[in-house]
């Protein structure tokens, strides 16, 4: 390979940081905060292992009915989501927040759409310790009342008297129901798979609806935070949620480096965006009760999507890994996504950093070729540049530019919000919008045993050579962006 048809990797910053001593020693207290504000009974106990896998198979089903309404409200149903999917989910939001640049300003006012155990309130005040002293407003809604309020019950043995900054209201209802704001931060974390059983026009104008509600609740210069399973489903969904946001007016900051078409909708690409870490740090309690229920996991996955009415200065060199490394003949390659689509990057030594998730900059060759079995372009790196060192980075601001950290910075400029339904110039129509692409018994253990290890389920990247294509080219050779 000529020098001159090889890219440079200028920078590589990992967007999962490694995992804080503080996290590590929360997740560890939280057995006696559940053992607090929620004691389990012996029968709960007692088959609590089994009841997590039940639930399990339930909520991460692609196909089938999924869990009934309102599932929550049985008891043996709420035990298991407390004891193991709540820890679970408050390690990865944790994760996550560590790696954004999201603040939150003295008096600032978060509505937590379908909040179920006040999750979002629990990992902020884990992953963010500069927001306990603030005097925050947190209005809380969810359909099922009893989730709400031992969530509610959880935060305040999690955060003892110094909590009391924290304002925190319960709202029981749908989405219609949400006060009208304006709030500085909207967030739904695991509530819009419900929007999945919609399908052609009734799914579209499903996730019409639910942008309108979102964007018409922010204020002009709040941020909106979905945070999803890293399923097919949850990371599908983000994606045609992400497009009817901008015809609202919001603009992507993270994951995504651009604001045109997500490759990922593109009909032949059968990949999704998610991005995947090792669970580090996680106390043997929790991995004891996943084991117990057949989950066990080594790491963890998720989708999310940060948004606002601020026009980010997207670069062109910019790209956000979107997969593992894997094997390739002479070396590997990691799969990214760019404003001109999918590339494959590749490399016979893996540059520092080059991580699930990470924000990449890189100087890329003017002419580069299609990979035949995926359509993506190919961009082979130079071994020479190592790009930067991975492990405790700041975090990314909006639209991949680094910044100091959150709490250091200023509140940010307030943006131009376009008004609703003005759409984005140079956007495809709604109506083109593309439509969304084992089991067994659980161990038995002991009740009330110290469970623990494990996580969501894995959900590893697409393995080389895959029948997928994404549409377009890095920029410097304008192809076509596919159909």
């Amino acid at each position: 390979m000529q020098a001159d048809t090889q890219g440079r990797l200028r920078s590589a910053r990992p967007l999962f940081i490694q995992a804080p001593p503080e996290l590590a020693a929360a997740l560890e207290d939280y057995r006696r905060v559940l053992h607090t504000a929620h004691p389990l009974k012996t029968k709960h106990g007692a088959g609590l292992p089994a009841d997590v896998k039940r639930l399990s198979l339930a909520l991460t089903a692609e196909r089938g009915p999924g869990p009934q309404a309102n599932y929550l409200s049985n008891p043996a149903n709420l035990s298991a989501y407390l004891y193991y999917f709540l820890p679970w989910n408050i390690y990865r939001v944790s994760r996550l927040l560590h790696g954004l640049a999201l603040d939150l300003p003295e008096g600032s006012s978060v509505l937590d759409l379908g909040c179920g155990p006040l999750t979002l309130a629990q990992a902020l005040w884990i992953a963010r310790p500069q927001l306990r002293t603030r005097r925050l407003r947190f209005v809380c809604l969810d359909q099922t009342g009893s989730v709400m309020r031992a969530g509610k019950a959880l935060f305040e043995a999690l955060a003892g008297e110094a909590g009391q900054a924290w304002s925190i209201e319960l709202v029981q209802g749908p989405l219609h129901k949400a006060p009208q704001g304006p709030f500085q931060l909207v967030a739904a974390l695991n509530a819009l798979n419900e929007l999945a059983g919609g399908r052609g026009e009734e799914g579209r104008d499903a996730l019409d609806r639910v942008a309108e509600a979102l964007t018409g609740r922010l204020a002009a210069d709040g941020r909106l935070l979905l945070v999803e399973p890293g399923t097919r489903l949850g990371g599908g969904l983000l994606a045609r949620l992400r497009e009817a946001l901008m015809e609202e007016g919001l603009y992507p900051q993270a994951p995504c480096t651009h604001d045109a078409p997500c490759p990922m909708l593109a009909p032949r690409w059968r990949s999704w965006c998610h991005f995947t870490f090792p669970a580090e740090g996680i106390p043997a309690w929790l991995a004891r009760l996943s084991d117990y229920a057949d989950l066990e996991k080594d790491r963890v996955s998720l989708a999310f999507l940060l948004m606002s009415g601020d026009q980010p200065e997207y670069k062109d060199a910019n790209s956000r890994v979107v997969s593992h490394r894997f094997a390739l003949p002479g070396g590997q390659g990691i799969y990214a996504c760019a404003e001109d689509g999918i590339r494959l990057m590749t490399f016979v030594q893996p540059p520092r950093g080059l991580l699930s998730g990470a924000l990449v900059e890189a100087e890329l060759p003017e002419s580069p070729m299609r990979d035949p079995k995926t359509g993506a372009w190919v961009c082979p790196l130079d071994a020479a540049a190592p790009g930067e060192a991975k492990g405790q980075q700041p975090p990314e601001a909006p639209g991949g530019l680094a910044r100091e950290a959150a709490d250091q910075q200023p509140k940010g400029q307030t943006g131009d919000r376009k008004p609703h339904g003005a759409g984005v110039p140079g956007r495809p129509p709604r109506s083109g919008r593309p439509a969304p692409g084992k089991s067994g018994p659980a161990k038995t253990g002991p009740a009330n045993a110290g469970y623990g290890k494990g996580g969501p389920a894995k959900s590893g990247p697409a393995k080389a050579g895959a029948r997928r294509a994404g549409p377009g080219g890095p920029k410097g050779s304008k192809g076509p962006r596919g159909k």
